[in-house]
């Protein structure tokens, strides 16, 4: 391979700096908000470097497409992309929200489980304000303690109501009271429930993602409260009643995706810390609303993305995403205009693990092909600390296997 002199380097700088200029390093936030990937780049600048090295007519690779920024990117800039992802989870849902669905069939499924569970999932979080039915969408606490009646103040509750109701009071005129007996009534009656169908299974443990047995972190049901285990529980069954579809499909990773707030999180939390377990200072949120909002995110993706949708992921004449690793690019003889990439940098996010979240779920109730095989994890390239994947632990080795990426 011919080596790159220092001369080009600069030049190629000049070029992208050029492109950029003043663009917001931001990325697209209805991608954002359609599913939860750490650590997406922008596809605004994606897009112009991309048409400042090629030509609408040029064929654009990214061997590492993850979640899905440079994808768009290409799309936008009129280039045809081919797209690589070893993760099958981070795959499905991607490929789920550029496909084509039925608009008014996915309506109708989606209504179809509202009638059929959403009172019983919402009856999970009724509470009472000033004697008046209502329900909650968020429950503030101490988990570590199991305090509720007076939990650690923050600024969601500096008042110390620490119980956000869904409809506004029409007694008090409040949005928010105090956890109260009846609340205590209800949470009681909710450690009683029936969830042994909710996945036990374990994490490969990583203690710079907050995976430790320890902590228990390592449980995959660990971080759950019985009433959203219950909840989600409920809303999955009711998912596999609907007939094999994209719409199903679209239906099922609205729901995956809410598992990341659905889990007992700090409060005021983003989905950027998955799996530490939380002592004090906790929220409790209502399952069927976080359901609802991605389901909802997702619809905005798509009307937002419309142009770039197609019927087919691997049959169309925009896009080809494929779930493999990038070593089935070796031996093709195929050339590329352009790769442009965003490959695992060391041990800041080891994607397999960190999914695992997801991943298990869909197992269990969907697919046996989101099981995280002993080829994937060889595949990845990755540095982690994982005591299990000791071939992983090494710096030598990461750089070894990005080597192999371009020689």
């Amino acid at each position: 391979m011919e080596k790159i002199n220092r001369k080009e380097i600069a030049e190629v700088n000049n070029k992208i700096l050029n492109a950029i200029k003043d663009e917001k390093k931001d990325p697209s936030n209805s991608l954002r908000k359609a599913f939860y990937f750490k650590g997406r780049k922008s596809n605004l600048i994606a897009k112009k470097v991309i048409e400042e090295f090629t030509e609408e007519t040029d064929l654009v690779l990214d061997p590492f497409f993850g979640g899905g920024s440079f994808i768009l990117a290409s799309l936008e800039a009129n280039r045809f992309v081919e797209g690589i992802e070893l993760d099958s989870y981070t795959y499905s849902i991607f490929k789920t929200l550029m496909t084509k669905v039925e608009e008014k069939l996915l309506a109708n499924y989606f209504g179809i489980i509202e009638n059929n569970v959403k009172e019983n999932v919402m009856k999970l979080y009724r509470t009472k304000c000033c004697g008046v039915e209502n329900c909650f969408s968020k429950l503030l606490f101490d988990p570590e303690d199991g305090e509720y009646y007076e939990p650690i103040r923050n600024r969601e509750f500096e008042d110390g109501k620490n119980v956000k109701l869904i409809e506004k009071c029409p007694v008090c005129g409040c949005k928010s009271k105090k956890f109260d007996d009846y609340d205590m009534e209800v949470l009681e009656s909710t450690l009683k429930l029936d969830n042994s169908r909710f996945p036990t299974d374990k994490y490969i443990e990583n203690s710079r993602i907050n995976i430790t047995s320890s902590t228990g972190a390592d449980k995959y049901e660990r971080n759950f409260s019985e009433r959203n285990k219950q909840a989600l529980l409920i809303i999955q069954s009711e998912i596999n009643k609907l007939p094999k579809s994209k719409e199903k499909n679209f239906i099922q990773h609205a729901l995956v995706s809410s598992l990341a707030l659905a889990k007992t999180s700090m409060y005021g939390s983003s989905t950027d810390i998955l799996y530490h377990v939380i002592r004090e200072q906790g929220q409790e949120m209502n399952v069927w609303l976080l359901f609802e909002a991605k389901f909802k995110s997702m619809i905005k993706f798509q009307e937002e993305y419309a142009n770039y949708l197609v019927k087919d992921i691997n049959n169309n004449n925009i896009m080809k995403l494929t779930n493999a690793s990038y070593s089935i690019l070796k031996n093709t003889g195929k050339k590329y205009d352009m790769i442009y990439t965003d490959f695992p940098y060391t041990d800041q996010v080891p994607y397999l693990e960190r999914n695992q979240l997801f991943r298990i779920w869909l197992e269990n109730f969907s697919d046996k092909k989101f099981e995280l095989t002993d080829s994937m994890l060889e595949e990845e390239i990755v540095l982690t600390n994982a005591p299990s994947r000791i071939s992983k632990n090494k710096i030598d080795n990461y750089y070894y296997d990005l080597d192999k990426v371009f020689f």
